[in-house]
């Protein structure tokens, strides 16, 4: 896993998510107000672009906020594996 901090603009959203999928007013006020506590979790696509994983909402509101850079969690995808796994087995004790 590694820290980056990638320009918004190259971070896609899922192709799944719904258009009308906002941020709620609390959200984008807790965010200015305190600032990105959780990072989001992004993947790399083979067009060499990012993709949310986690932390959809989070980067609207940080992009409606007028910022061009954030902090991301990046696993590649054999981290990603093993951290699901581990998750899942987490969830089924």
């Amino acid at each position: 896993m590694k820290t980056l901090y990638l320009r918004t603009a190259r971070i896609d959203f899922p192709t799944w998510l719904k258009k009308n999928n906002r941020p709620t007013k609390v959200m984008v006020e807790s965010i200015r107000d305190i600032g990105l506590i959780n990072p989001i979790i992004v993947r790399r696509k083979r067009s060499g672009r990012y993709q949310v994983v986690d932390g959809i909402l989070r980067l609207k509101a940080w992009k409606r906020l007028g910022h061009k850079r954030i902090r991301c969690l990046y696993y590649n995808e054999l981290e990603w594996l093993q951290a699901v796994i581990r998750m899942n087995s987490t969830v089924h004790r």
